[in-house]
């Protein structure tokens, strides 16, 4: 029996490895042939295999592109889950939609029409692929566990202290992964989780990590496409512009991160108002390099030399030259009053406008040297 079978990194390549050792045991002879993932929506990047010699069976997953099934053999079919199940819909994402009925639904057609037989793992998955398909003829055959390994019964008489929960699957939101941290945290210390998962693969991305909301799309996009999960760092400036394509565009994708990192507490809260919820988000607060203290005072006189203020008192502004910046408010209401009290009190702003933004704030900096000189503190 030989299996070509794309390595998804999932209980299907679990399912296979089992299926062949089970056979090989019995005294069927088996090979895998594994593909790469890039197989599943890229197959003309993948020159197919060929049958290794004396195959007389082809299995394959329904998701295996026609192109690697070869031609002449005969085929059996597993359908390990439909995601064409209108009960499956709301998990799913508008792209994941999309890419089952455009993509994966035409393909399983395909597989399904030319197997000599289809099985299911599940009665209920063959009623959801007969709906599908309308393919009558389905064997039902049930995924089985080894009880002669980590799944043999435990011989005691009294539950485990704590309390073992085992959890076996894809951290997936239709396998119910997001309940297990309130369903842990609502049980208490008296329990715990263990949990199933392949082993860390060389050279596979298992997160997708980008340093702003601009990146969150592609981020998202190659995490679905690699079976990873994705992680954003949001600024304020990400999710609060106005910018309708922006929003129309960006926001989703923002929304269905696995994981959304703030830079504060106010970015948090703008987050939740697009609909981002709360336990996919954390706090992660920007920090700053501490210079040399020792020498803090040799270099602080260095600078002032250098922008001929002396020992004048200091106020220092860092950043871009933007509105929602606060520095136009701060010179036309705050700065009059630290004049009024500390007469030789100096302002220096180290920034510029931003060039390149996707709303331009041009001409603030006009604005400030204008209302500095209509207030009379230009020196």
């Amino acid at each position: 029996v030989w299996f070509p079978t794309i390595r998804a990194g999932s209980g299907a390549d679990v399912f296979t490895r089992r299926l062949a050792q089970g056979l090989h045991q019995r005294g069927i002879p088996t090979r895998i042939t594994w593909l790469p993932h890039r197989a599943e929506y890229a197959p003309w990047l993948i020159p197919p295999p060929s049958p290794p010699a004396g195959t007389n069976i082809v299995h394959v997953n329904t998701w295996l592109p026609e192109r690697f099934m070869p031609r002449g053999l005969p085929i059996v079919a597993t359908m390990h889950h439909c995601v064409h199940d209108p009960q499956f819909s709301p998990y799913k994402s508008g792209l994941q939609a999309f890419y089952h009925r455009v993509w994966i639904k035409p393909m399983e057609r395909v597989v399904l029409r030319r197997a000599n037989r289809v099985a299911a793992v599940s009665h209920y998955t063959a009623q959801r692929t007969l709906a599908a398909f309308d393919i009558p003829d389905i064997t039902v055959i049930h995924n089985g566990i080894d009880l002669d390994g980590a799944f043999r019964p435990a011989g005691r008489s009294a539950p485990h202290t704590p309390f073992r929960l085992l959890y076996v699957g894809n951290w997936s939101k239709r396998k119910g992964a997001e309940l297990l941290r309130p369903i842990m945290r609502s049980l208490g210390a008296g329990f715990e989780l263990r949990y199933t998962g392949e082993p860390l693969q060389q050279g596979k991305v298992y997160m997708h990590c980008v340093g702003s909301g601009l990146t969150a799309p592609a981020a998202w996009l190659a995490a679905r496409l690699s079976g990873g999960c994705c992680v954003a760092y949001l600024h304020r400036l990400d999710i609060e512009t106005k910018h309708l394509g922006y929003c129309l565009l960006w926001h989703p994708f923002l929304r269905r991160c696995d994981r959304v990192i703030d830079n504060s507490r106010f970015t948090r809260s703008v987050a939740e108002r697009i609909g981002i919820r709360l336990e996919h988000m954390q706090i992660l607060h920007p920090g700053v390099c501490l210079p040399d203290l020792d020498n803090t005072k040799k270099t602080a006189r260095r600078v002032q030399n250098q922008i001929s203020l002396g020992d004048m008192p200091l106020t220092l502004y860092v950043g871009r030259i933007t509105l929602r910046k606060g520095l136009l408010p701060f010179v036309r209401d705050i700065l009059p009053q630290v004049v009024g009290a500390v007469a030789d009190a100096k302002l220096v702003v180290i920034g510029s406008e931003p060039t390149a933004a996707l709303l331009s704030n041009k001409g603030i900096r006009g604005r400030i040297e204008d209302t500095i000189r209509a207030t009379g503190l230009q020196d």
